[in-house]
């Protein structure tokens, strides 16, 4: 088939194709507002000839064409064009960003618009007078229940996610420090783009955080730069809202930043966070963003790739993973739906694993609680002396029991800290401290008086400011034979890990300026 453009209005997802009424209501709709085509779930675009039966989509005659198209394999109903006919395409020609964004919004109500149409019959079979059941309210809730970044927890353990949702939302000091990086390094991100944008405050920035907004900024303009010389009609998009709820009900998050180049829809997601460092390879967050950027963009581009892109610069870590549409599309329908469904019931079996580190209620949780303790049970064969094999099951085991136990421990100490409870055969007492002067300036002027004058520390500033300072470019002819990155220290983990693995001979040689 030629390149073209495909405008898709009804997504497949969205119909029961099982229920009569609304099969008929979806036949008239196609026929009101003048539907033409269909699209596959390979991304191929077929032309609808006569009325839909009760399984499939009869097509017109191609080439390449089949005669028929099961609603098994639909992807979408739309329309499709060859020109460049419609407010959404105007704005990309101009260049203007927020115009097309607007436009896109346009389209998108019309989306819904039709699809309420379609719906109708299911509002008319209702019964007006009946209450929600409870088997309605989880997904009436599910906004707050299925979020994308907690989708390795919920897609892993369905059940966590209704048990979380009745529990109180808490903020901390990393989190607020994150939502002042991501407003800052869009304020730059938006004055590198030529675009108005008034700079934000908050008692969290400090020159780290200039640095690190700066570099984040650098990188997506730099991304952006290079995608308008690979494709000048490419376009960017700054804190995309986007809307993966065809797949995860009333599923929603919001997207750092979009580019869309050529074939390739690029996801950039900035982490401030230093404590853990976080990978794009099969990031199920990232594909759920992915869903939500391909619903919002798919109508006017022809996207065969999607790239997912972590920017984490406190961890120096820039993460990237692709993968196919039809790929992420198969993802998303037999993979998240089901288990989606399950979570938003409250149903599913609970499962303990490395997800459980960011659960609410990790440090209660009975399902892991068995896990760890069954380390306690473990029987070994000879009862002097531990096997290779029995080392080995204690060094799977031993990450996540420590991580445990630390759960358990934080969690009984801020309760009795914060709510007085008491532990049986526990008490609270004093932990250790340092001195720490109480006013540095009067500390200075007292031992200058004294006659003390050697009471500063002079030091280099840090590779990070000495490169801002200076600019990348000349940071690199100046200090680039003065730099260097040490490797890791060596770590053992499992042979599933996807870092590549060090020759074990020569790692303590190789490490020793880590050690």
């Amino acid at each position: 088939m030629e390149n073209i453009n495909y405008d898709p209005k009804i997504y497949a997802k969205d119909i029961d194709f099982e229920q009569p009424e609304e099969l008929k209501a979806l036949k008239a709709t196609i026929a009101e507002y003048d539907i033409t085509h269909v699209k596959d779930r390979q991304g191929r675009v077929w032309e609808i000839t006569g009325d839909l039966n009760k399984k499939s989509v009869p097509l017109a005659e191609a080439d390449d064409a089949p005669s028929r198209i099961n609603f098994s394999s639909v992807h979408s109903f739309g329309v499709r064009w060859d020109g460049t006919p419609t407010e959404y395409a105007n704005a990309v020609e101009a260049g203007d960003t927020e115009a097309a964004a607007k436009a896109a919004e346009k389209a998108r109500q019309e989306q819904n618009s039709i699809l309420a149409s379609v719906h109708s019959a299911r509002r008319v079979e209702a019964k007006p007078e009946e209450e929600e059941s409870p088997q309605d309210a989880p997904e009436e809730r599910a906004h707050a229940v299925l979020s994308a970044s907690g989708a390795h927890r919920w897609l892993n353990c369905p059940p966590s996610a209704t048990l979380e949702a009745n529990l109180a939302e808490s903020t901390s000091t990393a989190a607020e420090e994150g939502t002042a990086a991501h407003a800052l390094g869009e304020h730059k991100i938006r004055k590198g783009l030529n675009q108005r944008s008034q700079r934000p405050v908050s008692k969290y920035n400090d020159d780290d955080m200039e640095d690190y907004t700066d570099a984040y900024a650098d990188y997506v303009l730099t991304r952006w730069r290079q995608a308008q010389e690979e494709d000048p009609s490419s376009l960017i998009f700054l804190e995309q809202r986007l809307d993966f709820s065809d797949t995860v009900p009333d599923g929603f998050g919001t997207g750092d930043c979009l580019i869309a180049h050529g074939d390739t829809l690029t996801v950039i997601d900035f982490k401030y966070g230093a404590g853990v460092l976080v990978d794009s390879w099969d990031n199920p967050q990232m594909k759920l963003y992915a869903l939500g950027a391909l619903k919002a963009f798919d109508f006017i581009f022809d996207f065969t790739i999607i790239e997912m892109v972590i920017y984490q610069p406190r961890r120096d870590n820039t993460s990237m993973f692709s993968m196919s549409v039809p790929d992420l599309l198969d993802w998303a329908e037999n993979t998240v739906a089901p288990i989606a469904k399950f979570a938003a019931a409250g149903e599913g079996e609970f499962k303990a694993g490395e997800w459980c580190q960011f659960c609410k209620i990790k440090a209660t949780c009975r399902r892991r609680a068995e896990e760890n303790l069954a380390i306690a049970k473990f029987e070994f064969a000879d009862a002097t002396e531990l096997s290779d094999e029995d080392i080995v099951e204690i060094l799977r085991l031993a990450p996540k029991v420590k991580s445990w136990l630390a759960d358990v421990e934080r969690f009984t100490t801020d309760q009795a800290v914060a709510k007085g409870r008491v532990w049986p055969g526990f008490k609270l007492v004093a932990g250790r401290s340092v001195r720490k002067f109480t006013d540095p300036d009067a500390v200075a002027k007292a031992a200058v008086t004294a006659g003390y004058t050697d009471i500063y520390d002079k030091k280099l500033i840090s590779l990070t400011k000495m490169e801002k300072l200076m600019g990348k470019d000349t940071f690199g002819e100046v200090l680039g034979d003065l730099t260097h990155k040490a490797e890791g220290k060596p770590t053992l983990v499992p042979v599933e890990d996807h870092r590549p693995e060090i020759a074990s001979h020569s790692a303590a040689d190789d490490f020793a300026d880590v050690a």
